[in-house]
């Protein structure tokens, strides 16, 4: 059993006796290097709870890069690398290779040799700390807050004699492979149960041997949304909502990114508001890798207008609305437009090839059976999806947890299985 002491923040609490608790910049310098003369041309980035990565990898998200990354700064491997606006969310990481970066990061090298970089890598990586950075940071954000490295540099850190930085280091690393492979193990399963449900759904929805194809179009009634003028959008809370493509996901209407219209023009557009139990469909970008965006419309999301680009459908002729709503996330329903889809950079399906869809329409009674299995094998999918999301949750809480007691020397790493526990 190791002696404490308390370190007076209360996001570190209290270390071991014999370690020092010093001030940042004793431990950590930043590296003062520009890319002038295009030293490199290996961008890097960071992502939250990821770390670095190659500039191309991060995908269409964050910064664009600059086309003049002269001023850009040098990173080296081993280097620790914070971004100044979200490093108190957790945008921070070790460079695993050399090249260079926006001048949003900061860029940290160790002060000496009794720093081991993969230790205060762990240290940034402690939830406590980086919400303490709130302290020093500002904007207007909460979560974008710029932290300057004139402030940070007089944080004080723990600072373990090396010997015992390498041993923490060791024990999460050995800690985290475990744990990766049990979240990778867990998330092939919720794959697994999900392409289980979706192979059901298609056998289901499958009648071999039956020819009589008809088209989409006799059983729905679609209406296209209506182009309204950009300019009359509003954010005022007592206007009526517009549904955009970006507000339809694969099952859910998601409202996080919302536009309005005048209230006082409801009436003129009446034809476009939408009713509980409508389906809509997003024709820009109709497939992504979560599903077909389709969604049924809920009473909380009423009322709202239908704006161009996304299709709602009714069913009609017989055709139930919760069969229709499997038709249209079925593969064959995909396979149909894949040789059709228009536009290069945004695919998109028109109301046309949507109403073309054959299809072999069964008997009511058919359809409830089909649609009532369907939600029996869902409901028991999603209970056994959820427990497993939840493992993995609790997982993440786990390695949040460990990290910021093992780099306080809350757990003694010496003998891992001894000590206090997180």
């Amino acid at each position: 059993m190791k002696d404490y002491r308390q370190t007076g923040c209360p996001w570190f609490g209290e270390i071991p006796a014999h370690w020092d608790f010093v001030r940042l910049g004793t431990v950590l310098r930043e590296r003062g290097e520009v890319n002038s003369g295009y030293k490199t041309q290996n961008v890097l980035s960071v992502l939250k709870d990821v770390g670095v990565i190659n500039y191309e990898d991060k995908g269409d998200i964050g910064n664009k890069k600059s086309e003049d990354i002269e001023r850009y700064k040098i990173v080296h491997t081993g280097d620790l690398v914070l971004n100044s606006m979200n490093v108190i969310i957790g945008s921070v990481g070790l460079a695993k290779e050399d090249g260079a970066l926006s001048p949003v990061y900061i860029v940290l090298k160790a002060a000496d040799k009794t720093v081991r970089m993969p230790y205060y890598g762990y240290v940034f990586q402690s939830r406590p700390f980086q919400r303490s950075l709130k302290r020093i940071g500002y904007g207007i954000l909460e979560h974008r807050l710029r932290i300057p490295f004139a402030q940070l540099k007089i944080e004080s850190l723990p600072k373990p004699p090396p010997a015992e930085q390498d041993a923490i280091v060791s024990f999460l690393e050995a800690k985290e492979r475990d744990m990766a492979a049990f979240i990778a193990n867990k998330r092939r399963m919720i794959e697994l149960l999900q392409e289980h449900l979706s192979a059901r759904i298609e056998t289901l929805l499958d009648r071999p041997g039956d020819s009589h194809l008809v088209k989409l179009g006799y059983y729905v009634d679609l209406l296209p949304g209506f182009a309204f003028a950009s300019e009359r959008f509003t954010t005022n809370e007592r206007d009526i909502r517009l549904l955009r493509g970006i507000n339809v996901a694969p099952g859910q209407i998601r409202w996080d990114e919302t536009v309005r219209y005048p209230m006082s023009e409801r009436a003129s557009y009446q034809e476009y508001e939408l009713c509980p139990g409508d389906l809509v469909l997003g024709m820009d970008r109709p497939w992504i890798a979560d599903g077909v965006r389709v969604a049924e419309i809920r009473e909380s999301d009423t009322p709202c207008l239908l704006l161009q680009r996304v299709a709602r459908l009714r069913a009609q002729q017989g055709l139930r609305q919760a069969y229709l709503k499997l038709l249209l996330c079925s593969r064959a329903f995909q396979k149909y437009f894949e040789p059709i889809l228009t536009g290069i950079s945004v695919p998109h399906i028109s109301p046309g090839q949507i109403l073309g869809f054959r299809f072999s329409p069964p008997a009511v009674e058919e359809q409830d059976r089909v649609v009532k299995e369907i939600e029996r094998e869902r409901k028991e999918m999603s209970s056994a999806i959820a427990a497993a999301e939840r493992e993995i949750e609790l997982m993440e809480e786990y390695r949040t947890a460990l990290i910021a007691a093992a780099v306080t020397g809350k757990i003694d790493v010496r003998n891992a299985g001894e000590g206090r526990t997180p």
